[in-house]
């Protein structure tokens, strides 16, 4: 979907991908939830939600789309969970300083685009609006929260805590992507001098936590893509989650710019806080954006997020 990814009208790409995607499913119309299993690379970078049925209405507004890695993934991560009654409500990290005394206002920032910058070594903006969002996130969610925010958003304090009993994760980051190595791709943390870490919570790190959370959310640019590993499907950051015991990661396959992302983050949290499972309040968070941005042609604002895994459950008591 170059045009979506360009920022380009999309209108004619989306109808076009519809009448090739999702057209011929003659079941298409005998439901309101989809689960998308995507095969081969070009399908996994599909932005189902972006595609326009011959009424020109989103697919995401005429149902409730989720993803999952495989067939028997979906059906594993599906299954009723054991009541953790013991969690803590939600982690919130962000507003991370990359660098000492790092404070930049401005409105129009990416949460992280590529692995190194031009000169070789990491250059990370400071991204404002991933600070008020998990603030505001934290803020308003039911139960006990805990936030690592600025200088404290570090790896080193990440790994201290007891990642088990959360039961949501939110972290608004940089990621940096390694689509050759895709172990390397890692989300980028605040700089913690003479703490052991690099800064960089790699995939291959992932794999070694254990956490129990029904929902992991990857506020950041591109966590959704990755390299693909035959059947295993796309070795990226939220495959690391899943397989670490998350039961479901919302993450973006492109670049996700800091204002919008945090809007679509508010509005995401506060459809869960009503009581909507986790495929829903997205769908819902994301229909909100497009009543108020109709007539912007940038669908790449909102279209990019997917919830990948169980997409049921509800996060804000004791239902896992």
């Amino acid at each position: 979907m170059a045009a979506v990814r360009e920022g380009r009208d999309a209108h004619e790409e989306g109808k076009e991908l519809y009448e090739l995607l999702v057209a011929p499913v003659k079941l298409i119309g005998q439901s309101q939830r989809l689960v998308i299993i995507p095969d081969a690379k070009k399908l996994h970078l599909v932005a189902f939600d972006a595609l326009l049925d011959p009424e020109d209405r989103y697919l995401t507004e005429t149902h409730v789309i989720s993803y999952a890695p495989s067939a028997t993934a979906y059906h594993l991560l599906s299954k009723p969970a054991p009541v953790e009654r013991e969690q803590l409500a939600l982690l919130g990290v962000g507003g991370a300083l990359y660098s000492r005394g790092q404070i930049e206002d401005r409105q129009f920032v990416w949460r992280g685009k590529g692995f190194f910058a031009p000169s070789g070594t990491p250059d990370w903006s400071f991204l404002p609006h991933s600070l008020s969002e998990v603030q505001d996130i934290a803020a308003s969610w039911p139960g006990e929260t805990f936030l690592l925010t600025e200088d404290t958003a570090t790896e080193a304090a990440l790994k201290r805590l007891p990642l088990s009993q959360f039961r949501v994760l939110h972290l608004a980051l940089h990621s940096a992507i390694d689509d050759e190595f895709p172990d390397r791709s890692a989300l980028v943390f605040a700089s913690g001098r003479g703490d052991g870490e690099d800064g960089l919570l790699q995939a291959r790190e992932i794999l070694s936590l254990d956490l129990k959370a029904g929902l992991v959310t990857l506020s950041a640019c591109d966590a959704g893509s990755g390299q693909m590993e035959g059947i295993a499907g796309m070795n990226s950051l939220v495959q690391a989650f899943l397989m670490a015991g998350s039961r479901s990661v919302v993450a973006s396959i492109w670049a996700a710019e800091d204002t919008y992302t945090a809007a679509l983050m508010r509005r995401f949290y506060s459809k869960l806080r009503e009581g909507f499972d986790k495929a829903e309040a997205l769908t819902l968070a994301k229909r909100e954006l497009l009543q108020t941005h109709r007539s912007d042609p940038a669908s790449y604002l909102w279209a990019g997020f997917r919830l990948v895994g169980d997409p049921h459950g509800i996060v804000t008591g004791d239902a896992p």
